[in-house]
Protein backbone atom coordinates (compact mmCIF):
# COMPACT_ATOMS: atom_id res chain seq x y z
CA UNK A 1 0.00 0.00 0.00
CA UNK A 2 1.44 3.27 -0.98
CA UNK A 3 2.11 6.14 1.61
CA UNK A 4 0.67 9.15 0.80
CA UNK A 5 2.90 12.17 1.72
CA UNK A 6 2.35 14.34 5.02
CA UNK A 7 1.08 18.01 4.73
CA UNK A 8 4.29 19.02 5.45
CA UNK A 9 5.99 17.43 2.50
CA UNK A 10 3.49 19.10 0.49
CA UNK A 11 3.69 22.25 1.85
CA UNK A 12 7.39 21.80 1.42
CA UNK A 13 7.46 20.74 -2.30
CA UNK A 14 4.71 23.70 -3.39
CA UNK A 15 7.56 26.33 -1.70
CA UNK A 16 10.07 24.94 -3.48
CA UNK A 17 8.09 24.94 -6.33
CA UNK A 18 7.26 28.54 -5.79
CA UNK A 19 10.39 30.07 -5.58
CA UNK A 20 11.56 28.02 -8.76
CA UNK A 21 8.69 29.55 -10.80
CA UNK A 22 9.44 33.10 -8.77
CA UNK A 23 13.48 33.04 -9.87
CA UNK A 24 12.58 31.61 -13.72
CA UNK A 25 10.71 35.00 -13.64
CA UNK A 26 12.53 37.16 -12.20
CA UNK A 27 15.36 36.07 -14.92
CA UNK A 28 12.69 36.67 -17.49
CA UNK A 29 11.96 40.14 -16.67
CA UNK A 30 15.43 40.99 -16.35
CA UNK A 31 16.34 39.55 -20.19
CA UNK A 32 13.64 41.47 -20.88
CA UNK A 33 14.75 44.72 -19.64
CA UNK A 34 18.09 43.81 -20.76
CA UNK A 35 16.46 43.50 -24.37
CA UNK A 36 14.38 46.86 -24.08
CA UNK A 37 18.09 48.29 -23.07
CA UNK A 38 19.99 46.88 -25.82
CA UNK A 39 16.71 48.50 -27.97
CA UNK A 40 17.23 51.68 -26.96
CA UNK A 41 20.89 51.93 -27.14
CA UNK A 42 20.61 50.48 -30.70
CA UNK A 43 18.30 53.29 -31.72
CA UNK A 44 20.96 55.90 -30.19
CA UNK A 45 23.26 54.40 -32.42
CA UNK A 46 21.58 54.94 -35.58
CA UNK A 47 20.74 58.48 -34.42
CA UNK A 48 24.22 59.09 -34.01
CA UNK A 49 25.25 57.51 -37.28
CA UNK A 50 22.56 59.91 -39.33
CA UNK A 51 24.25 63.21 -37.46
CA UNK A 52 27.72 61.77 -38.61
CA UNK A 53 26.07 61.36 -42.18
CA UNK A 54 24.60 64.96 -42.02
CA UNK A 55 27.71 66.67 -41.04
CA UNK A 56 29.71 65.01 -43.36
CA UNK A 57 27.05 65.43 -46.11
CA UNK A 58 27.03 69.54 -44.64
CA UNK A 59 31.01 69.35 -45.52
CA UNK A 60 30.75 67.86 -48.95
CA UNK A 61 28.53 70.25 -49.93
CA UNK A 62 29.49 73.41 -48.71
CA UNK A 63 33.27 72.74 -49.25
CA UNK A 64 34.22 74.08 -45.78
CA UNK A 65 35.12 72.83 -42.46
CA UNK A 66 34.71 74.51 -39.33
CA UNK A 67 36.29 73.89 -36.12
CA UNK A 68 32.71 73.40 -34.46
CA UNK A 69 31.82 71.32 -37.34
CA UNK A 70 34.72 68.91 -37.23
CA UNK A 71 34.01 69.40 -33.08
CA UNK A 72 30.65 67.63 -33.90
CA UNK A 73 32.25 65.07 -35.92
CA UNK A 74 34.28 63.78 -33.08
CA UNK A 75 31.72 64.07 -30.32
CA UNK A 76 29.63 61.75 -32.97
CA UNK A 77 32.20 59.29 -33.09
CA UNK A 78 33.32 59.23 -29.66
CA UNK A 79 29.46 58.56 -28.73
CA UNK A 80 29.29 55.56 -31.34
CA UNK A 81 32.51 54.25 -29.65
CA UNK A 82 30.77 54.55 -26.24
CA UNK A 83 27.48 53.02 -27.87
CA UNK A 84 28.92 50.27 -29.24
CA UNK A 85 30.98 49.37 -26.16
CA UNK A 86 27.55 49.39 -24.53
CA UNK A 87 25.91 47.45 -26.57
CA UNK A 88 28.30 44.64 -25.85
CA UNK A 89 28.00 44.83 -22.61
CA UNK A 90 24.40 44.51 -22.50
CA UNK A 91 24.71 41.84 -25.71
CA UNK A 92 26.88 39.76 -23.04
CA UNK A 93 25.03 40.06 -20.37
CA UNK A 94 21.73 38.87 -22.57
CA UNK A 95 23.71 35.98 -23.47
CA UNK A 96 24.64 34.85 -19.59
CA UNK A 97 20.96 35.48 -18.70
CA UNK A 98 19.85 32.95 -21.92
CA UNK A 99 19.60 29.26 -21.32
CA UNK A 100 22.45 27.04 -22.98
CA UNK A 101 23.47 23.72 -23.26
CA UNK A 102 27.10 22.43 -22.88
CA UNK A 103 29.10 19.79 -24.83
CA UNK A 104 30.18 16.63 -23.52
CA UNK A 105 32.54 16.15 -25.73
CA UNK A 106 34.44 20.10 -26.11
CA UNK A 107 32.59 22.09 -23.13
CA UNK A 108 31.45 24.36 -25.18
CA UNK A 109 27.87 26.47 -24.95
CA UNK A 110 24.95 25.99 -27.52
CA UNK A 111 22.03 27.26 -27.55
CA UNK A 112 18.93 25.28 -26.32
CA UNK A 113 17.74 25.00 -29.83
CA UNK A 114 20.65 23.45 -31.23
CA UNK A 115 21.25 19.49 -31.75
CA UNK A 116 24.84 19.63 -32.27
CA UNK A 117 27.59 21.71 -30.52
CA UNK A 118 28.43 24.64 -33.08
CA UNK A 119 32.00 24.00 -31.82
CA UNK A 120 33.13 20.29 -32.74
CA UNK A 121 29.69 19.15 -34.31
CA UNK A 122 29.06 16.08 -32.24
CA UNK A 123 25.58 15.56 -31.24
CA UNK A 124 24.09 17.40 -27.62
CA UNK A 125 22.11 15.21 -25.25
Amino acid sequence: MAQTPSLDVVIDNAKRYADIAAEKTNEIIELSKLKLDKAKLQSKLREQYRKLGKFYYDIATNDTTSETTENMIDECIDAIKALKQDIEWVSEQIRSLKPHRICAVCGAKNPTSCNFCSSCGKKLY
